[in-house]
């Protein structure tokens, strides 16, 4: 019935260092009231910037995205549109974990869901 969407690809704010060496993201999800886990690995001290757009998924419509809990270590700030930039702290390895509420369509359904974000920093 519905189609997941791989979160896998970033866009990388304000470095030129490679991608696998910044920021991480992968994760599945489709539009229900259920959660999902979602993965980050993050240099201390990086930014790692992702958005909920379309994925090249015609059946995939963003329509708003929630701070359901904030992280304990670093910073996340949502951007209209469907953007969350997420700060690692400095000089600090271990983990860290927030929840987001993505809303929108998908097969012409409307729906929610909450993505559980588990993010190692190293």
């Amino acid at each position: 019935m519905f189609r997941s969407i791989l979160i896998a690809a970033a866009l990388l704010a304000g470095t030129n260092v490679a991608f696998a060496d910044i920021c991480r993201r992968s994760g599945t999800y489709h539009f229900t009231n259920s959660q999902y886990p979602m993965f980050i690995s993050i240099q201390s001290g990086a930014t790692c910037e992702a958005t909920f757009g379309t994925f090249g998924n015609a059946n995939f419509t963003f329509k708003r995205l929630f701070l359901v809990s904030a992280p304990a270590r670093g910073k996340i700030r949502l951007r209209e549109g469907g953007y969350y930039i997420y700060s690692a702290p400095a000089n600090y390895t271990g983990t860290d974990e927030f929840k987001l509420r993505v809303c929108g369509t998908e097969n012409n359904s409307e729906g929610c869901a909450d993505l559980q974000y588990s993010v190692t920093i190293n």
